[in-house]
């Protein structure tokens, strides 16, 4: 399923989280505290989590205004990437703004790649999890192969617009 908005995204979490105040997401990609975000209704609700943002300026604001969820100022990658650092252009057509190794203009910021499963075991996740949302520009495959699905076992997915429903066997 394939959502246009954030608001409509928010608005489907809501109905399928159906009002669950304790909760716990993972937001890769994190961007802006509240403009955008696909967990800041969820932690205004009561829900923990973790935050990933590779652009340094950014997690830090995160950090100052996302008081219940732990941030991390990586990039996520795979099992070959982690401990390298990885080079990502950042567009400066508005605030809003995502990373991406693609993007055509902007400038270069460099951030320290982990997997998604060794940033998890730091922040003592829970498992199961229930939501992971994934926006990592043209990242998103690298992301997944520094994750274990069958560890972590996430209930609800979105990447990037897309809604997935996941069932660990």
């Amino acid at each position: 399923m394939v959502v246009q908005s954030s608001q409509q995204e928010q608005q489907l979490l809501r109905e399928f989280f159906d009002g669950e105040t304790k909760g716990f997401f993972v937001e890769v990609g994190a961007s802006q505290p509240t403009e955008g975000s696909q967990t800041w209704h969820l932690e205004q609700a009561g829900w923990t989590g973790i935050l990933i943002e590779p652009q340094p300026d950014l997690a830090a604001f995160l950090v100052t205004a996302r008081k219940n969820a732990k941030v991390f100022a990586v990039a996520c990658g795979s099992r070959d990437d982690a401990g390298q650092p990885v080079p990502l252009r950042v567009s400066g057509v508005h605030p809003g703004d995502r990373t991406a190794p693609a993007a055509a203009t902007g400038y270069v910021v460099s951030a320290p790649a982990r997997t998604l499963d060794s940033i998890l075991e730091e922040a003592g996740a829970p498992v199961p999890f229930d939501l992971l949302v994934v926006d990592a520009g043209d990242g998103e495959a690298d992301v997944l192969r520094g994750f274990n699905f069958r560890q972590w076992q996430p209930l609800l997915i979105v990447f990037m617009g897309a809604i997935v429903l996941v069932m660990v066997l």
